[in-house]
């Protein structure tokens, strides 16, 4: 690790650790490290990745946060994916302002879902759809609480491939 990456994970982390002695929302404490979204951003953001990957289990739940988070993170380096989120956050916002008089992030899950109902055909929300997509359903935690084994090569026990396993019993 270079010197200026640990200052700076360093000097996240303090943030971090200050906001949650604080008694910050723990469900945003990623939002201390991440300089690219406003805190109403974020929120918007974290409702965002809620709408897109729903799911009642509060450990599937935690990992949208987590993928909300690597989003925040990526648009700090990523100009492109910056302001592709920086802009459907703003036409969220704009749409819930105009439909319900709030900011998206403040909205009930039922008006956010109309609210992005509304966004749905941009080619900005598609590709905010698909980051979050790839992002959440590429962590092996998701596939667990889904019942996919993972990868045949991931299981010693699996020698020979799904072919002479069953690959085809699976409850899912």
């Amino acid at each position: 690790m270079e010197r200026r990456e640990f200052l700076t994970l360093a000097g996240c982390s303090a943030v971090t650790l200050t906001a949650a002695v604080a008694g910050a929302d723990k469900s945003l404490l990623w939002a201390a490290s991440t300089g690219a979204l406003s805190s109403g951003g974020r929120q918007a953001l974290s409702a965002a990745v809620n709408r897109i990957v729903p799911h009642s289990n509060p450990a599937l739940k935690a990992l949208a946060g987590q993928t909300a988070q690597a989003l925040a993170t990526r648009m700090k380096t990523d100009a492109g994916l910056r302001a592709t989120v920086q802009g459907v956050i703003a036409e969220l916002n704009q749409q819930s302002r105009k439909t319900y008089n709030k900011p998206f992030a403040a909205l009930i899950p039922e008006q956010q879902n109309v609210i992005m109902g509304k966004v749905q055909a941009s080619g900005s929300f598609q590709h905010l759809v698909n980051q979050v997509l790839a992002d959440y359903y590429d962590k092996p935690e998701v596939w667990h609480a889904l019942g996919y084994p993972g990868p045949v090569n991931d299981h010693e026990h699996m020698e020979g491939g799904y072919l002479v396993h069953g690959y085809d019993k699976l409850d899912w």
